[in-house]
């Protein structure tokens, strides 16, 4: 019964579906992020990729979510590859140039302490503001980073360039993207430098945003400047995600990226994404390349997985998703499909326990509908019709929520419903 649960309403979903547009941050998926991946892929049944993948291999909820997988961590990709934060100038304040060599060794505590005295001595002190902003950041307190680089900017509105870089970086953390846009458009306004870098980080933001055609823009721009591999990584991301896989001109740019710094590993994880609907061998090529320049690499784990369970590979699917954990312990998706995974291959009531363990592993990383969902299809699976309704109907609420009523996701979750209800 397993594969019966609205199967016609999964194909139907997965011949609707098309690039994502996702922000997976660190590999952890949200369930706005998700929905936004639902709604615009576009693969058919079973990817249509080669190696043997057949309806029968997966449930209708590890087809849909090895969808989402193939195609999630690109926008990560691109702000791997570039600085986080920067600082730069002589300093004459020795607070200040104590906390900046504290930033240097990573004592970013004792350096908010300098930077503290720095500003109690005089409040107008820019640096100060600035480089204890630094801090902030690196100790995920971007609302505190929002608020110095705001600081320093009311001080000296002339030197406002690094501030409004420092502070988009941090509305990006924070979510606030239409925001960091804004930040990221007001640095390159007001710097008189080369704006290279600056494009590509807008261009990245512009993506999360599903603003394609404009985050191409940044980047072409970006190339009229310097010919980088960044650039050309982050056209192929944007195009990928418009026009889904298989674009000749996507291929193209992640190509010309890798043959420019061929030892990036993010770069490889864009051309498994890229591959993921024509070639499903080179697509597990390039995220099995990913994984071996960066073996901490939780998103070529997570693709790597779905494509061996797409191919039947179930143990190696498990291990490459245990290992998407293991580099990423917030990645809800790969406790879902591990836990569909092991209810659907599970020749007793425990094993189905172990499953609901791991959705509520999920849960308590984010309620999101996909795990709701999950832990319904296990519910079902184990004949327990009541609990599957009652998680099928939270999943619903969530998406109703997140202003997903009407969408092809509620629908696939409202069929699972109505299969749970018809016992």
């Amino acid at each position: 019964m397993d594969n019966d649960i609205a199967l016609e309403g999964v194909i139907s979903l997965l011949k609707e579906l098309g690039p994502a547009a996702v922000s997976v941050a660190t590999g952890a998926m949200t369930t706005r992020q998700a929905m936004t991946m639902l709604e615009s892929a576009q693969v058919s049944p079973v990817m249509q990729m080669e190696g043997g993948a057949t309806q029968t291999e997966t449930s209708p909820l590890g087809r849909v979510l090895s969808v989402a997988g193939v195609l999630a961590g690109a926008v990560v990709t691109m702000a791997k590859v570039l600085p986080k934060i920067d600082w730069t100038g002589a300093e004459t304040d020795p607070n200040v140039a104590k906390g900046k060599k504290l930033i240097e060794t990573e004592q970013y505590t004792e350096a908010i302490k300098c930077f503290d005295a720095a500003i109690q001595e005089d409040p107008a002190h820019e640096n100060a503001y600035n480089n204890r902003a630094v801090a902030y950041f690196y100790l995920e307190m971007y609302q505190m980073c929002v608020e110095d680089c705001t600081q320093q900017i009311e001080v000296n509105p002339k030197h406002q360039t690094e501030s409004l870089s420092n502070k988009a970086l941090a509305l990006e953390m924070l979510n606030n993207l239409e925001e960091s846009v804004t930040a990221w458009t007001g640095a390159i306004d007001t710097t008189p430098e080369q704006k290279s870098h600056l494009y590509i980080k807008r261009g990245t933001v512009l993506i999360k945003l599903a603003a394609y055609e404009e985050a191409v823009k940044d980047f072409e721009t970006s190339l009229e400047i310097d010919d980088t591999a960044e650039a050309h990584a982050g056209i192929a991301d944007a195009l990928l995600r418009a026009h889904g896989p298989g674009s000749e001109k996507c291929l193209k740019e992640i190509n010309k990226a890798i043959e420019m710094s061929p030892d990036c590993a993010e770069f490889y994880g864009i051309l498994g994404r890229a591959y993921a609907k024509t070639d499903l061998k080179r697509a597990f090529d390039a995220f099995s390349k990913a994984i071996q320049l960066d073996v901490d690499n939780s998103e070529a784990y997570l693709n790597r997985g779905f494509i061996n369970r797409a191919n039947g590979q179930t143990e190696a699917a498990l291990r490459d998703l245990s290992n998407a954990i293991r580099t990423d312990e917030k990645c809800m998706v790969a406790y879902c499909e591990r836990a569909d995974i092991i209810s659907m291959n599970a020749a007793n009531l425990d094993a189905h326990m172990q499953a609901i363990r791991e959705i509520e592993t999920a849960l308590r990383i984010e309620e999101s509908w996909i795990a709701y969902n999950t832990r319904a299809t296990i519910y079902h699976r184990m004949d327990r019709q009541n609990a599957a309704v009652q998680d099928y109907t939270k999943a619903l609420r969530i998406l109703q929520e997140l202003g997903g009523e009407g969408g092809s996701e509620y629908s696939f979750v409202l069929q699972n419903l109505e299969t749970a209800q018809q016992g």
